[in-house]
């Protein structure tokens, strides 16, 4: 029976992280509609908030079971539930505080299950759910873009690029990069042949999505992964390592050289123009407006309302309604101000502290995954909005930092399993620092 639940709420966790990745669903009730061809999207709100409602009540339900655990784990957080606890107070001061309430709720509920995940599942297991997901997104993108009616292949605007089971295609190459980092990470781990299969053909859907961005995030996750690889194997070996430091320096330092004095050929080459489509220029605007709000913002999501909102300064300077910073972190500043953007840098740095001592002190491969997925979280933002946002990276971002402190304290004590350690042991528990 106990074998029969653990599988169910396996079943149950992956179900609920494709929900959270936007995939499948999302796309058939919009009947396949494609930016720009005309359709008319059904409006599916109502469905999504039903589903997503009964994740919430189900996590919380097992996390209520692991309480001891989650104590801890929070305890061991508290920058970034400083974080949430602006998050949650914003609409106090945010000029549409139902909206902030809202979306502060959103972003509060997946950074439980984040929670949930990271006190239910070891690292190691998170990395092989995550394995089985980007699986089952590889092969039905494969059979929604061959089989009819052909949804994975978008039409108007973006006519013929791939966008597998998700609605749009930078969101599709996304997730086609994220799933060969995690392909590239146990193809080391295992050298199953499954992953050597997988690995080529998410980076193949992730070219063929057209999105420059994903393919971009991609080669630079796994040029990490590769570096923190040959990092985790020679660092007591100088005799390689230090040859190898150079040649990485060496080349980073040729391609940026190169780079500066080929940026009009590499705006050309992808498409883009060198304002990034723009950015460059409302983004001094958006510095000043910060200035206005500094410490604690315009509250969470309560900044982009078009001409009804603080927004309207630069939709009437740029001329173009602009729906959000195209930047990670002056999104977060004009969210939950400096002060919520500093607490977002010190739990990233601490995290970043802990996961380079995980690689230090763990034999496997899976420390891997934190570094690669901290550095894909910071590329993704130079130019999307998607640091302190509900969705599927921000819900990684949080079991993995969720995850870290537990992991540190089973290396520190190893003859203790660590997902029995604090029903066990509760009663010995110091809340110390856990980065060293």
């Amino acid at each position: 029976m106990e074998k029969l639940l653990s599988k169910l709420e396996k079943i149950f966790t992956i179900a609920a992280l494709m929900h959270f990745s936007e995939g499948i669903i999302p796309l058939v009730l919009s009947g396949g509609a494609s930016e720009g061809d005309g359709a008319i999207a059904p409006n599916t709100q109502a469905l999504n908030a039903g589903l997503f409602l009964l994740i919430y009540l189900i996590t919380y339900v097992l996390l209520f079971l692991r309480w001891k655990r989650l104590f801890y784990v929070l305890t061991q957080n508290i920058y970034l539930c400083a974080l949430l606890v602006i998050v949650s107070c914003s609409f106090l001061w945010s000029l549409f505080p139902d909206q902030t309430l809202v979306e502060s709720i959103r972003l509060i509920s997946a950074s439980g299950f984040g929670l949930y995940f990271a006190t239910r599942y070891r690292i190691e297991e998170q990395l092989e759910i995550f394995a089985t997901l980007c699986t089952i997104m590889v092969v039905t993108s494969v059979i929604f873009i061959v089989l009819p009616p052909r949804y994975g292949l978008m039409g108007g605007i973006h006519a013929g690029a791939f966008r597998g089971i998700y609605v749009h295609k930078n969101h599709f190459g996304l997730m086609m990069a994220l799933s060969s980092v995690i392909f590239f990470i146990q193809l080391i781990e295992t050298r199953r042949l499954l992953f050597k299969i997988l690995l080529p053909c998410s980076l193949g859907l992730a070219v063929l999505s057209k999105s420059t961005g994903a393919v971009g995030v991609a080669l630079i996750a796994l040029t990490t992964c590769s570096f923190v690889y040959a990092y985790k194997m020679l660092r007591l070996k100088l005799l390689y390592l230090i040859p190898l430091f150079f040649l990485g320096l060496t080349s980073t330092t040729g391609f940026i050289t190169w780079a500066l004095g080929n940026l009009a050929f590499i705006a050309e080459a992808t498409g883009e123009d060198l304002t990034l489509t723009g950015r460059t220029i409302f983004w001094a605007l958006l510095v000043r407006m910060i200035q206005d709000r500094p410490w604690l913002g315009y509250g969470y999501k309560g900044f982009w309302h078009g001409v009804e909102g603080p927004s309207r300064i630069i939709i009437q300077i740029t001329k173009w309604p602009v729906p959000e910073a195209h930047n990670g972190f002056i999104e977060t500043a004009l969210d939950v101000g400096l002060i919520g953007l500093g607490l977002f840098v010190i739990t990233y740095i601490l995290t970043m502290v802990r996961a380079w001592y995980c690689l230090h002190r763990e034999p496997s491969t899976w420390a891997i995954w934190p570094i690669a997925f901290l550095v894909i979280i910071i590329v993704c933002n130079l130019a999307e909005s998607s640091l302190l946002g509900f969705g599927f990276f921000w819900l990684i971002f949080c079991s993995i930092v969720f995850s870290l402190p537990i992991k540190i304290r089973a290396l520190r004590r190893p003859l203790e399993d660590d997902q029995d350690l604090f029903e066990e042991r509760s009663p010995d528990i110091r809340m110390k620092p856990m980065f060293p």
